[in-house]
């Protein structure tokens, strides 16, 4: 099984081995190799179990020449055919014996709770068997090791000073059990100064002058060279598992350890929620609440091309050459559009007219009239001693609120918008908490609000059905105008687009702005009528289904070229494409920063931390795990860990904010913080930056560190 030609080591200077030529090939039997301390035996076993390939000669394992082997190959080996019992035991001292004797196994073996009970039940240890390894004694240390070293019936097993450490009585009870494993036909090689062993060996070996010799030697036995099947197990390991028992064994230690990780994670979480409010949410404002389905427009928003070619600025008066607003003409070729279902042109700006009477509502509240519920809010310390009520028209008709609901601020939490011209409101739900705990309830309720009559200082009363309740900002805080809804209402002044006083006023306007009058809109009444059309500024569009919406964007490119238009479509790929790239950039950049900041403080947190790794990372490596295998096995460690962390951060950052942050002036920094949007994306930053900054960590792990740790 092993052969050694010509063997040459050193260290430096120091000749360790000059000219070593020896077999080892008596299957069924123990070797013994003595020597005294600084001798070379511990260099022997490094050799031998693939640790130390700096040497010359040659040193064939199976028929191959070792230094041929990978080390893939070389962790396959350690698996199955060859295992080694350290002087200091080398086992994983935070896991259980059973951990223990799991890991080590190969994973494809069969009965495996039946060979990890046979194997304490020999050494005597059943009854640790749950027991963390810190908690043994030396001697129930050393069993344990043994047992590791045969759960996989190798063919070869080194000993490193078995008996080193034992008095007479426990070194032949170690030697008796050694003597047992004969009988399982492994080859056994000892090496140690304690002459002890040598009535229980049959090959006896020495040391001496840089060179190995045999003293004595057992001429019974029948060599046998036979090759063995080197069984692999790296595609089968379980890192997860390893990983997610390691963690468990030291959850509190690693919690404690990552105490100023989980600072950093706190600064950030604060910076991320900060950046989002200023980038995202300010950007997302522009197209919430318009459905996918759904198109809007409007004749006073041009397109940048249109602005720089006519060099129109901040003018109080522009049109897109063409219409001031859109016309019946307008509608009908949207209509025609393949791909639309409905079209509507309308004036989108919400106005408070007043009810459906015109009357204005006088409903004031004093904040401690409002529900328990509300009260018991943290916010409720920041809202105003007095709340005043106003209506207002919704902004867009009952049948295409769905479609487009430009109150990016508002969410009917139950119910529904008012229907046009009707007496239903929609009203904010701080409010429907004075009326029903229950919102559902509200629906459907008839309640009396003052108000002030039309064209009259007389205070009343009227009755309202409400229709629907709205999600307002009451959980951050209020201003003293808050709005109750009424259903839309179109009100075209006629006098003031279409008169004779509406051209003038509009003609110069325009004079006064610097256009030019020949040739344009407002050269005569007649063109200008024209240009009016309807008097409606906004144009809503159902499409039949979203996939249409880029077909149909370009169909209005070219009825209203000079528009720019809104739609999931062209916000991400339009005309709006560089807007919301911008934003993606900033946030991005401005997220990979903070996070790469903060990742270069995990990394050189984590250097003190994989270092204390080192000596459970490199029994691994003893045990047959690859280099693949280990650096998985940290990954996924550390992806754990970060979760860990991450979410620890925020308990305590919740904390801080329930008991503390709330109550200062800067609390609506906080408002995004602990929404579901902000949690998962600032997560994925903290994994990938850890992730990276793990990668750069463990690539500084270096197999000959480990392999110092094995010396």
């Amino acid at each position: 099984m092993i052969k050694i030609n010509d063997l040459m080591k050193s260290f430096n200077d120091k000749v360790i081995f000059d000219d070593v030529n020896i077999e080892f090939c008596d299957t069924g039997e123990i070797y013994c190799i003595l020597g005294e301390s600084g001798a070379g035996k511990s260099t022997l076993f490094q050799i031998l179990f693939g640790l130390d390939n700096k040497y010359e000669g040659q040193y064939i394992l199976n028929g191959v020449d070792a230094k041929q082997y990978t080390q893939n190959q070389w962790s396959d080996i350690r698996s199955s055919l060859m295992q080694i019992v350290y002087q200091d035991f080398k086992l994983l001292e935070n896991f259980s014996v059973y951990d223990n004797l799991n890991y080590a196994m190969n994973i494809n073996a069969e009965n495996r709770e039946d060979k990890i009970n046979d194997a304490l039940k020999k050494m005597d240890l059943t009854q640790h068997i749950y027991k963390k390894v810190n908690k043994l004694s030396g001697g129930e240390k050393q069993r344990l090791a043994f047992a590791r070293a045969i759960i996989n019936n190798p063919k070869l097993i080194l000993l490193d000073e078995p008996t080193g450490n034992l008095d007479d009585k426990n070194a032949n009870i170690i030697m008796q059990y050694i003597s047992t494993l004969k009988k399982d036909g492994s080859m056994i090689i000892i090496i140690t100064h304690d002459s002890r062993v040598i009535p229980y060996c049959s090959n006896i070996l020495e040391i001496v002058d840089k060179n190995i010799i045999t003293k004595s030697k057992n001429n019974d036995i029948i060599i046998s060279k036979i090759d063995y099947e080197v069984i692999s197990k790296q595609s089968k390991i379980n890192s997860v598992k390893y990983t997610t028992n390691s963690i468990k064994q030291n959850l509190l230690n690693i919690i404690l350890n990552n105490i100023p990780v989980t600072a950093i994670f706190i600064v950030f979480i604060c910076a991320f929620s900060l950046l989002w409010t200023e980038s995202v949410d300010d950007t997302n404002l522009f197209y919430n609440g318009l459905d996918s389905s759904a198109i809007y427009l409007t004749s006073a928003n041009y397109t940048n091309e249109y602005r720089d070619d006519m060099n129109y600025k901040q003018l109080p008066q522009m049109d897109d050459g063409v219409r001031i607003n859109f016309s019946d003409t307008d509608l009908v070729n949207v209509k025609n559009i393949d791909g639309v279902e409905d079209a509507l042109i309308y004036i989108g700006y919400k106005t408070n007219f007043g009810d459906i009477n015109h009357n204005k509502l006088a409903l004031s509240i004093d904040k401690n009239e409002l529900s328990d519920r509300v009260k018991s809010l943290s916010s409720f310390v920041h809202f105003p001693d007095k709340i005043d009520f106003e209506f207002s028209t919704m902004n867009i008709p009952y049948d295409y609120f769905e479609c487009y609901n430009s109150y990016s601020e508002m969410k009917i939490l139950v119910g529904e918008s008012p229907q046009d011209y009707s007496n239903e409101i929609l009203i904010p739900e701080f409010y429907a908490y004075s009326i029903d705990k229950t919102l559902d309830n509200v629906i459907g309720s008839e309640i009396n609000l003052p108000i002030i009559l039309d064209q009259s200082s007389k205070m009343s009363t009227d009755s309202y059905t409400v229709c629907g309740v709205y999600r307002s900002s009451y959980s951050n805080n209020l201003s003293n105008t808050q709005i109750i809804y009424i259903g839309y209402r179109e009100q075209v002044h006629e006098e003031l687009l279409f008169s004779d006083e509406g051209y003038e006023r509009y003609k110069n306007n325009f004079v006064n702005s610097g256009g030019v009058l020949a040739g344009s809109l407002y050269e005569t009444k007649e063109s200008f009528l024209i240009a009016m059309g309807t008097g409606k500024s906004d144009m809503v569009i159902k499409l039949i289904d979203p996939k249409y919406d880029e077909s149909v964007s370009e169909e209005l490119s070219v009825l209203f070229p000079n528009l720019k238009y809104l739609s999931h479509y062209e916000y991400q790929r339009g005309e709006y494409k560089s807007t919301y790239i911008n934003m993606l950039k900033l946030l991005f950049f401005t997220a990979t920063i903070i996070a790469l900041l903060f990742g270069l403080i995990i990394l050189f947190l984590n250097k003190s931390y994989l270092k204390r790794r080192n000596k459970e990372l490199a029994i691994l490596y003893s045990l047959g795990y690859n280099k693949k295998k280990i650096y998985s096995i940290l990954i996924f460690e550390y992806v754990i860990v970060t979760t860990i962390n991450y979410f620890v951060a925020y308990i305590i950052l919740f904390g801080l904010y329930k008991f503390y942050l709330q109550y200062t002036a800067n609390y609506l920094i906080f408002s995004n913080t602990f929404s579901l949007l902000v949690i998962s994306v600032g997560y994925i930053f903290i994994i990938i930056t850890t992730l990276f900054s793990v990668i750069f960590s463990i690539n500084a792990i270096k197999l000959k560190k480990l392999q110092n740790y094995l010396r």
